[in-house]
């Protein structure tokens, strides 16, 4: 878990909307040993601002209003409304020993829907970066102890279904991983349980209504190990593998397993430039399942169908580039490139291949400014329970965003989004605009 200066309401957007679409889409998934080389940035007590005992508490408020032209993700018919976010943030850090901490985080919010009061959060939202973590070490191994929640209910920007609103959702990822670490030669070992358990998806269709979506619930179980090896002073590369499987409660015919293995590399290419790039080799399983039978319910974006669900094996090549450039002090940015298949939130298993390109100037000490582009090209390969895959879509999106210190204690944000989908049918394309400005107070 990275910890920050401070939470602000953007925490809440879907990555700042994140700068990336894709991002967003996997705001809350079981971690490969690839993002676990990334180095870990701690603030010192200094950053936080009160104490208790010998735990140091970081704590803010904030507001965010946001203007969404089309919340109901339809392609005709499109329904705005204003919204309110009140959100408060708190983080904590018990310092055991010099290297031994525990570290807390979370972000709760509320949201208010102006003209739509049947979307308002009917409990509490958290955040999806919020988590508890234990650090140990021992000699030269670090030893990792995590737990990572949430409550969320936009359902962004993925899927192929539309006409949804809102999706509520509670994911927990738990899991321990062992760091062997002898200077030129690390290897990793981790053991990750994800929950997804749906409590309802809200539509609008001339009115809102409720869906069952319980057959969406699933759990996944995955072992990763990565072996990594120091080349100079600038270049790491290595071979990394992941096993896991991944069964739906309400329907236990149904279910993957998956394995993969591949080499990746981290090159400093100049003073100013690096590259990381990963490619390899995965494979899906899935276990033989008739269909499940859900209710067709107009609009909903979820019918049952006669179809069953594409059964046996299926594999692919997963690769991923990502060159990241600092201009100077004032200016950042990257471009990623990747190709994967996974499990999806709306379906059982999607292929996806994305774009993103962001960059981010810092005006001063007060002003920054961050934009992003991003395409992903999805394609279904097998439906969600119940139903056969979708045909292939699209997804493009811009963000644009600014944050403003006005005070030490006082953050001022604002940004735009737009995103667009496009499928096969007019019918389940749709384009949204979302415009928010929020401040966070840092107490």
């Amino acid at each position: 878990m990275k910890a920050r200066s401070h939470l602000t309401v953007s925490t809440f957007w879907p990555l700042a909307i994140g700068l990336a679409l894709g991002a967003a889409v996997r705001a809350q998934e079981i971690p490969r040993p690839s993002l676990a080389r990334q180095k870990e940035v701690r603030p010192p007590p200094e950053a936080y601002n009160f104490r208790v005992g010998p735990v140091f508490f970081l704590a803010s408020a904030g507001l965010g209003i946001e203007y969404d032209d089309n919340i109901g993700r339809t392609s005709s018919g499109k329904e705005g409304d204003l919204v309110l976010f009140p959100t408060l943030g708190l983080q904590a850090l018990w310092q055991i020993s010099r290297l031994n901490t525990v570290e807390f985080q979370t972000g709760i919010s509320y949201t208010k829907y102006l003209s739509h009061p049947q979307l308002d959060t009917q409990t509490l939202l958290l955040a999806p970066d919020s988590a508890i973590q234990f650090n140990l070490y021992i000699g030269d191994f670090l030893i990792r102890f995590r737990d990572q929640f949430s409550y969320q209910q936009d359902p962004g920007a993925q899927g192929t279904v539309n006409g949804v609103a809102s999706l509520g959702r509670f994911t927990n990822v738990a899991g321990v991983a062992v760091l062997w670490d002898l200077n030129d030669v690390t290897w990793s070992v981790a053991y990750d349980h994800l929950t997804l358990t749906t409590n309802g998806a809200t539509t609008l269709n001339g009115s809102a209504s409720s869906t069952d979506v319980s057959f969406l619930n699933r759990t996944t179980d995955q072992v990763s190990s990565a072996l990594t090896f120091r080349t100079g002073t600038s270049t790491l590369s290595g071979l990394e593998g992941t096993v896991a499987t991944t069964s739906y409660p309400e329907n236990e015919s149904a279910g993957y397993t998956s394995a993969g293995v591949g080499p990746f590399l981290s090159l400093r290419l100049t003073r100013y430039t690096s590259l990381n790039a990963s490619v390899g080799y995965r494979r899906f399983s899935s276990k033989t399942s008739a269909p499940t039978t859900t209710a067709d319910q107009p609009g909903s974006g979820f019918s049952s169908d006669d179809n069953p669900r594409i059964t046996g094996s299926s594999a692919s090549i997963y690769a991923n580039l990502a060159i990241a450039h600092r201009l100077n002090r004032y200016y950042s940015d990257q471009l990623t490139i990747s190709r994967d298949s996974d499990v999806g939130l709306y379906s059982d298993l999607s292929e996806t291949t994305a774009l993103t390109y962001s960059s981010a100037w810092t005006i001063g000490r007060q002003l920054a400014i961050s934009s992003a582009l991003s395409w992903q090209d999805i394609r279904e390969i097998t439906g969600a329970l119940g139903r056969a895959p979708a045909p292939r879509y699209q997804f493009f999106g811009l963000t644009l965003g600014t944050g403003y210190t006005l005070t030490k204690r006082i953050h001022l944000t604002a940004a735009y989004q737009y995103t667009i989908k496009l499928a096969g049918e007019p019918a389940a394309g749709y384009s949204q605009n979302r415009v928010r400005i929020g401040f966070d107070y840092r107490f």
